[in-house]
């Protein structure tokens, strides 16, 4: 099942900065209704098994 979660338990569980999210959404890193979802104007949720994969993904690429 996914699971989407707040964009304060996705830094956390990624240690990375509020604006590190934000500049992957914008610049389309992450795919609006894939990876993230925008519940309203102030409210944005984040798929975390697939963010989770992609980091794993790019870490093993470095």
């Amino acid at each position: 099942m996914t699971q989407f979660v707040s964009k304060q338990e996705i830094s956390q569980h990624l240690k990375l900065s509020d604006t590190t999210l934000k500049r992957y959404r914008l610049s389309g890193v992450w795919i609006e209704g894939v990876h993230w979802i925008r519940i309203n104007s102030r409210c944005t949720r984040y798929n975390l098994d697939l963010i989770d994969d992609w980091m794993s993904n790019v870490s093993r690429q470095l």
